[in-house]
Parts: C-alpha cells; structure tokens; sequence
C-alpha cells in the first residue's frame, strides 16, 4: 500500500515537472470516435493468410491478406455489420452479421465468392463449428422462449433440428464433435440443466437465487465434463471441472478476482479453456492447459505493460494471432510464430495511433469511511498539472479494466482526471463485496464516490470544487442520486439513459448478491415493499429538484421499449429551475447498440454527443471557482 502510495504522488509530481512549455493542439474527437480501421483478422488454414474486417471510405469490407506480400483481396462488401465470423475450411467462411439490430447466419464461399443466407436461419447464431466436422455446423435459434439447436449442412443449405428438450434453455453445450453434453437455463427463477441419460434426458436444479449454484460454461478438452463457475462455494470464485455422470468435481483454480465475463475457449478448436485473473489492475489470461499457458507466459514476456489476447489460431496451433491494447492504444496486432517464438507486427485498430498525446491510467488503493478497502483508476490530462477538474465515471457494478476507451481518452484529453472507482456492490472482488452495494445504490456506494474523491484531492490530483459525476444505465442512477445528495459536491451531473420507467424494469436487476427472488422479497417487505423500493431509485422526482446543471442522453426510438423514458426526463427537467441539456439519439435503438463502436454510425452518434458534452463540461465544471 505505501508503494502504491508514492507511486501515486511520484506521478503528480512528474506531471507537475514535465508541464511543455509548447503542448500540441488538442486531438480532434474524430480521433477518439474513429470507427476501426482494422478489426476481426483471422488465421487461414495454412497460416499463409489472414482475412480481416477492414474499413474502405465508409463501409467495411471483408478482405484476404497475403503475409508474404501483404497484398490485400476484397471478399465481400455488406450492408449489414460483421459481427463475428470463423474459418470453416479453407474455401468457406461462416458469418455472424447484425442488420437492423438482430443478428444472422450466413456461410461465404471464397471460391464462388457468394454468399448464402437462408431464409429460416436469418436470425440463427453458431453455437459450434465443428471444427473436424467438413460439413456440418451447429447453430442456435431463439423461438417461443426456448433456443432452438440445429445441424446445418453448410454444401447443402439444410438445417435439421437436433432433438433436444424444450423449455427456457439459454446455452447447449456440445463437444467438438458435436454430440450435446448438457443444456443450461432458468425457468420461473430457479436455473436448471439437462443433461443426456440413456435414450433420454434427466435434469439437475441449481438454485433460484441471482446467480446459479454451477453455471457451465464450456465442455473440457475430454469432451466428458463442464467447466465452469461454482458459485455455491462462497465467497470464492471457483473455476471447476464436474463429471455429470460420477459428480465428481475437480477445482481448476479459486480466487476473489476471476472475471466470469472473460472464460471461453481459445481461438477455434473449440475446446481449450482461458480464464482472466486481476493482478492489481490489470487482467491476466490463464490458460488450463500447461501448454498453452507457455505460449501466453511467452507473450506477457514480448509485450510487457500491456493485456494480450490470442484472438485466432491455426489448425496445427503453429501460429497465432495476439492482440494487445493498453491505456494509450486501442489495439495492434501481432503474428506469433509458436515453435520459433517470433513475434511480428501487421494491424493497427486505430490508423494514426499517438500514444504520446494521451492520457496514462493509474490504479489506486483507498479506504472508505467504513474501513473498506476499495480500488480505482484515474486517467490524468496529458502535458498539464493538477489539481485538474474531473469527471467522475459511474459505470455500474461491472468492475473497471485496464485497456483503452475512447471516451475517457477524450474527457481526459479536454483537460479532465477521469475518475473510476470500484464502489461496493462491484463484481469481481468476490461475494462479500458484491453484496456489500445491496439496497446502497443511492447510500453507501455514494459515499464511497466521494471517499475517493477527497482522497484524491489530498494527492492533489482532484480539484474538488470542480467535479462532475457522469453514470452509464444504473451508473446513471447513482449519479443523480450523488448529485441530489450532495449538490455542494458536485459542480454538475451528466446521465446516460437511466432507466426511468420502473414498472417495466425487474427489480433484481438492482440486486447485489446471489439472494433469491423470495429472499428479496422477504428483506424488503413483499411486493409493496419491493415497488417502494424501487421508487426511491427513479430518477424523474429527483430530477426536478435538482439543484447543478445536468446533462442527459436518452435513444429515442419506439423499438426501444419503455425502458428508456425520454418524456419523462424532459417533462421532469422542465418544472426545475437549473440549466440542462437534453441530448436525443434519434438513429440509436439502445446502449448496448451505441457501445458496440464497430459500424461507423456508432463513433458518428459519439462525436455529437462529444461535441455538446465538452462544452457543457467548460462551462459548468472547469470554469468553476471555488465560493
């Protein structure tokens, strides 16, 4: 803690020292919200070539790169978004697209060049290529609550359906051969699997509360047990292997920092298992098999300071393709020759990067009034001294991770520290915390926001009379909840579409915790409880009293559902008496779509709402003084 410390005021103090006397323009937004120029690449069979999305004017184009020569070929050109693709055979390709928000199957043919869209696989999604299968994929189809599974003969164009159970099943799955291993869903709150016993099928209960007691995951490289997260165990999260038909459970690995979002299988044989563990800050992917861990140890060594993520690999696993992003770069690509160790440069996501003239991310340790010990991050403005203004993020329960974002790139790079901070009730830090943020969205987890920020303040980082909290979703929520509190705090609040028509939002989405509906129910005072609840987190009321400026961002969108209430908001801001901005995204459906950053809509939607964001953060936070 005393080295994390002075590395915390050593950086102030070198930030002071190293202000330019001649500091560079600012970068424009168009170089954060660049749509990337280079994205998906993906090793051909022989490792000769790579296919790769890349961006041509305003389209993105599916191309065939030779390393030799480094001599592009355009595949295919499309109107609808890449989502994901893999490599069948060497003259195929399977294709995850998304058009107009839904997501498709389709298969391209290199030799032919055409594609093949069935009509009734429209809006089906690859569940396994069957890697050693030439002929036959399988896919899944959502239909009347239930995921379909299907074999589809890629050289035929017909899909048949495997016969499996139905019934709210969320996940299947299948060995590499495709034989169906278990089905894993949730019906009427409790979470269940199905698993195949003789001529027919059994099922296993795994609890009803938040999160199941097992959740597979993958099926192991024996192609007889699930790997997945016991969550039953406590507050550790074990990574386990269990045997459906002995019960038998073998613990791969436990520890409080295992991010679930992170576990899947290595580029596209389909069996081999990763998982991220947090050293610090910073993810780390380990590998289960011993081999594949010397391979990721070997790159950690070529590329130190930065994440690496095999992102696609031969058949023969003889070479790999490594991407790498840190704070101050979005993303290169590199060619990993296994047996010789070479390691080789060819992709860029952004096509000007300039490292230099962005902001560094550090990672902090402090305590909370309550003695609990919390971690964060701040971006610090670059070729400038602190204390600076600050834009403090709230995210939400999902936990903070090194890498690069272009949004806080940007604030940081208008002059802004960009505060995150891990509050309670954040995943990834093991149970106990998780639950410690339950019934504390607008109490405790507000609290802990302004712990960091005086903390900061006393490192000179932070000038706290000149902070706006900005919330992303739920984060939104707490954000107007802090400025409510504590309007002599924050100097304004910036929210991004938080919900705020509770009766279509299910309560426990604001659960933290693995407590059952009934559980929940019972804390709270049964249903009545529960809509009172719920009631103090809607931010409309609060909206009218609010006594510092705001800014607001809601898609606008019937497709949208009534989740994101746009009237409302702008009726609520019109009877208080404070100045605000009221942002629509008339071309955006939600903000899962908007996050995404792939179509160039998307950093297009970004850079407009950037261009009203900054100015209304000059006024009302950096110009600020101090009363």
């Amino acid at each position: 803690m005393k080295r994390l410390l002075c590395a915390v005021l050593a950086l102030a103090a070198c930030t002071h020292a190293s202000l330019a006397a001649d500091s560079p323009a600012p970068l424009p937004l168009e170089y954060f919200f660049a749509p990337p120029s280079f994205r998906l690449p993906r090793l051909a069979p022989d490792g000769r070539s790579y296919s790769v999305v890349m961006l041509v004017g305003q389209e993105e184009v599916l191309s065939l790169v030779d390393f030799a020569t480094n001599k592009a070929t355009p595949l295919l050109r499309t109107d609808a978004r890449f989502r994901n693709y893999w490599w069948k055979s060497p003259d195929l390709l399977l294709i995850l697209d998304e058009r107009d928000g839904r997501a498709g199957f389709e298969t391209f043919n290199l030799k032919t060049l055409k594609t093949d869209q069935p009509s009734d696989l429209r809006y089906a999604g690859l569940a396994n290529p069957l890697p050693d299968d030439p002929e036959n994929v399988l896919l899944v189809r959502y239909r009347n609550w239930d995921l379909d599974l299907l074999k589809f003969n890629v050289r035929t164009g017909r899909a048949t359906q495997v016969p499996v159970p139905s019934g709210y099943v969320q996940r299947w799955l299948t060995t590499a051969r495709g034989d169906v291993v278990a089905g894993f869903g949730r019906l009427h709150e409790k979470w269940f699997m199905v698993l195949p016993q003789g001529s027919g099928w059994r099922r296993v209960e795994l609890g009803d509360r938040r999160l199941p007691d097992f959740q597979p995951v993958w099926v192991a490289e024996d192609q007889r047990r699930l790997v997945g997260f016991d969550s039953a165990s406590g507050d550790t999260v074990r990574l386990i292997a269990w045997d459906p038909a002995t019960d038998a459970k073998e613990l791969l690995c436990a520890a409080d920092t295992i991010d679930p979002e992170y576990l899947s299988a290595w580029g596209e044989d389909w069996t081999r298992m990763q998982y991220v563990a947090f050293e610090t800050d910073r993810p780390k992917f380990r590998y289960l098999n011993a081999d594949d861990q010397a391979v990721a140890d070997a790159l950690d060594a070529a590329l130190p300071n930065t994440t690496n993520q095999i992102v696609s690999v031969t058949p023969d696993k003889s070479r790999l393709i490594v991407f790498s992003t840190s704070d101050r770069v979005a993303g290169d690509f590199y060619l990993f020759d296994v047996k010789v160790r070479k390691l080789v440069k060819f992709g860029t996501v952004s096509p000007k990067p300039q490292p230099a003239r962005l902001a560094q991310n550090r990672y902090f340790e402090f305590s909370s009034r309550d003695g609990l010990t919390l971690h964060g991050r701040v971006h610090l403005p670059p070729n400038s001294k602190g204390p600076w203004p600050t834009v403090l993020i709230v995210d939400g329960p999902e936990r903070s991770h090194f890498g690069y974002s272009p949004r806080e790139q940007a604030l940081a790079c208008a002059g802004y520290a960009v505060v995150d901070i891990d509050t309670r009730g954040t995943v990834g830090y093991g149970e106990r915390f998780w639950a410690a943020g339950n019934q504390e969205l607008g109490g405790k987890i507000v609290d802990d926001l302004v712990d960091g920020i005086d903390w900061l303040a006393q490192k000179q980082i932070v000038d706290p009379a000149r902070v706006a909290v900005l919330g992303y979703l739920q984060g939104g929520l707490t954000a107007v909840q802090a400025a409510r509190r504590h309007p002599q705090r924050f100097a304004a609040v910036v929210n991004f579409w938080a919900p705020a028509h509770f009766d279509y939002v299910d309560h426990m989405d604001f659960v933290y915790g693995r407590m059952s509906q009934d559980e929940v129910k019972s804390r709270l005072g049964g249903e009545t409880g529960v809509r009172r609840y719920m009631e103090t987190l809607n931010p409309v009321p609060i909206l009218s009293e609010l006594k510092v400026p705001s800014f607001h961002y809601y898609p606008r969108d019937p497709k949208a559902g009534l989740y994101y209430e746009a009237e409302r908001v702008q009726r609520a801001l019109a009877k208080g008496g404070t100045p605000h901005i009221f942002l629509e995204g008339l071309t955006i459906r939600g903000p899962d779509q908007l996050l995404g950053d792939h179509s160039p809509d998307f950093p297009r939607e970004w850079r407009r709402v950037f261009g009203e964001l900054l100015p209304f953060l000059d006024r009302h936070v950096a110009k600020k003084t101090s009363s």
